[in-house]
């Protein structure tokens, strides 16, 4: 499906003359994601499951709850090691860099389905 190695700075880099052109403005001091290899389709399906589950935090979920759903589906190793530490805080002890942090994670969401859409030709 993908070429199995490819750079990141060089895409950032073409994405960035293409939002630039297109008049959108760049924040040019953002890193680049650091990944050398495209996730198969499973991944994908598995982080985005994972993400919309913590998301629900958002949304006032017990994060026991969560936490305990995403252990019973072998999907908290999906989670980062700062997308871990949301589940052992109160959502009203989060930070608000957390909090908005978490809220952000909504477009990866719509990005990794928009990836499985394209994978699996459905009608999200």
């Amino acid at each position: 499906m993908f070429n199995t190695s490819f750079n990141p700075e060089k895409i950032k880099e073409e994405n960035t003359k293409i939002l630039l052109k297109q008049g959108i403005e760049v924040v040019g001091h953002l890193p680049y994601i650091e990944r050398n290899k495209h996730r198969n389709d499973d991944e994908i399906a598995k982080r985005t499951i994972a993400m919309a589950a913590l998301y629900q935090l958002e949304f006032g979920a017990p994060k026991d709850f969560i936490s305990q759903y995403l252990k019973e589906n072998s999907l908290i190793d999906q989670l980062t090691a700062e997308e871990t530490k949301l589940l052992e805080e109160d959502y009203e002890n989060l930070t608000d860099q957390q909090k908005v942090n978490l809220s952000w994670s909504v477009e990866a969401i719509w990005a990794l389905t928009l990836v499985c859409k394209k994978t699996y030709k459905s009608d999200i």
